[in-house]
């Protein structure tokens, strides 16, 4: 149990990868959000292959997971512990889901609107 428990650690932090190159990209380069996701999420993709190769396919989609969600939430917060609650969330929602909904269509932008909406709730920074 806590040798699985320890696997998932690196979760958050890839899903964070995601949220942060996202804003960092959209902020200084003024590009559209939809590119900025595009690009994070296409660069995601190539570099797992080379950083995160024992849990590759999970950390594709944790980085475009977050990439999603900041796209969600890029012009509301720019509160650093919003994005990190928002990482933790959703690494949950998505190890919880990964079993029960395999191969849904949609999920990780599920993951991405939920775990955003439930930190904006809890800041009170719903517009």
């Amino acid at each position: 149990m806590l040798k699985k428990l320890i696997t998932y650690i690196p979760y958050p932090i890839i899903y964070s990868i995601g949220i942060f190159t996202t804003t960092l990209l959209h902020t200084q380069t003024q590009w559209s959000i939809v590119v900025c996701v595009a690009v994070v999420g296409l660069s995601g993709s190539i570099l797992s292959h080379l950083i995160f190769r024992s849990f590759q396919k999970s950390a594709e989609a944790l980085i475009f997971s977050g990439a999603l969600a900041a796209m969600a939430s890029v012009s509301q917060i720019n509160l650093l512990i919003f994005f990190l609650l928002t990482s933790i969330l959703a690494s949950l929602l998505f190890i919880s889901s990964t079993k029960v909904f395999p191969h849904l269509g949609g999920r990780l932008g599920t993951i991405a609107f939920v775990s955003t909406g439930l930190c904006l709730l809890f800041f009170g920074l719903f517009p």
